[in-house]
């Protein structure tokens, strides 16, 4: 395990600083973007954040999708014009 990980391209923190950052952004509705080695515990630490909250962990490999699983799926509307339908994960 490595002894940091970077969320976003600003930010740099260790483990234990990024619990208390992800718990603030959740907090206020924030999206973030976390990176690291494999192994430096990102999903392990998101999880834990979620469970504090009492909110849904949801673990999304963009990798594993294809755009439409993220975009929705189209359909047009009553005045002609394309709408998207949200996908429901």
């Amino acid at each position: 395990m490595t002894d940091s990980v970077t969320i976003s391209a600003d930010y740099t923190l260790r483990p234990s600083e990024l619990v208390a950052t992800l718990t603030l952004l959740v907090e206020a509705r924030q999206p973030v973007l976390v990176t690291g080695a494999p192994g430096c515990a990102k999903s392990a630490l998101a999880r834990q954040v979620a469970a504090e909250a009492v909110r849904q962990y949801l673990d999304v490999r963009a990798l594993l999708l294809d755009p439409v699983d993220l975009h929705g799926i189209p359909w047009r509307d009553a005045d002609g014009r394309t709408r998207w339908a949200p996908p429901a994960f």
